[in-house]
């Protein structure tokens, strides 16, 4: 698993299987009242932003990001261009 801080990307010694990928995927669901479907998902839950890619065929993949005001300002720049 990767680990991203400081704009830097790191390896963790992190390891999911599919059914702890696909609880985690739920819990945000249900905290974000979004239910989730096949192909993208993309919710938020108090600070954090899940965006994930869920197949029961190649398996769920996700990426959590913490909601920070520097999140913010970056989405914002790159949607200025």
């Amino acid at each position: 698993m990767l680990a991203q801080s400081a704009g830097k990307t790191s390896m963790t010694k992190i390891a999911l299987n599919q059914n702890e990928i696909q609880q985690i995927i739920q819990n945000f669901s249900e905290a974000a009242k979004i239910p989730v479907i096949s192909g993208l998902f993309k919710a938020a839950a108090n600070n954090l932003l899940i965006t994930a890619v869920t197949s029961d065929i190649a398996g769920s993949r996700f990426i959590i990001t913490k909601i920070t005001p520097e999140f913010i300002y970056q989405q914002l720049r790159e949607l200025s261009g």
